[in-house]
């Protein structure tokens, strides 16, 4: 008589790090389960806490996640706005890296620090935070734009004038002159001065004026923009009048 007897192998999973770790298993299945691993966020722009205000705000942050990345979501906000922006978008399932440029508010920024917030999402539910204080200043100068000047006018008919300060940390004042000498003549005359000083908040304010002379000669026109950080530009603008 010939006993026999047979042993079954147990199968499971091997890993210990797994949340079904089989420690009996004497082959692995090849299937363990994990807890879920929330994505990692890192800045690379902003790479300095300490920016310099322009209408576009960089954002660029690698991202990391073995569930791949599914959205991301970006929040600036201070204490005398609150939040003023938000966004969140979605992104390529293979995706190491996130960049955007934000279109800033047209709101005064150099008050008190912004809280930039990032969040990433994934496709299992895992979501992860980072934030960083960006301080914004102005030390670039104000200046002109969108100039409306004829290089020459014609006597006796009303020629348009026109011009934009602009400054992105917002206009304090804005002073335009006209001096104007007839040909006969080799002193330039005041034609008129206008001054305009701003208490609200304003990146963009515009000047206009017909002008209307008399005799050939020749004009200057003057201004001088400060902004709100003490920045200022002075510059001229020339014609000639003809008959």
């Amino acid at each position: 008589m010939i006993a026999s007897s047979s042993c079954k192998e147990i199968e499971g999973c091997k890993d210990p790090a797994a949340l079904n770790y089989e420690p009996k298993a004497d082959v692995d299945n090849n299937y363990c389960i994990y807890p879920n691993e929330s994505p990692t966020i890192e800045f690379v722009v902003p790479s300095s806490n300490t920016l310099e205000l322009s209408d576009l705000f960089p954002v660029e942050v690698s991202l990391t996640d073995d569930e791949a990345p599914a959205a991301v979501e970006i929040t600036l906000s201070n204490d005398e706005y609150g939040t003023y922006y938000t966004t969140k978008r979605s992104v390529e399932e293979d995706a190491s890296e996130f960049a955007t440029d934000i279109s800033l508010p047209e709101i005064d920024l150099l008050g008190s620090s912004t809280i930039l917030t990032v969040g990433c999402y994934d496709n299992d539910g895992g979501a992860e935070f980072d934030e960083m204080e960006i301080a914004f200043s102005d030390n670039t100068s104000p200046s002109a734009v969108d100039v409306e000047m004829p290089d020459q006018i014609k006597a006796f008919e009303s020629e348009y004038f026109s011009m934009k300060a602009y400054d992105r940390g917002g206009i304090a004042e804005f002073t335009v002159t006209i001096l104007y000498k007839e040909s006969w003549n080799s002193t330039f005359n005041e034609w008129n001065t206008q001054t305009y000083e701003y208490d609200d908040f304003l990146i963009e304010v515009p000047w206009n004026q017909y002008l209307y002379f008399y005799e050939p000669g020749d004009v200057k026109v003057q201004y001088t923009i400060t902004d709100n950080m003490g920045n200022v530009t002075t510059a001229e603008l020339t014609a000639i009048v003809v008959w």
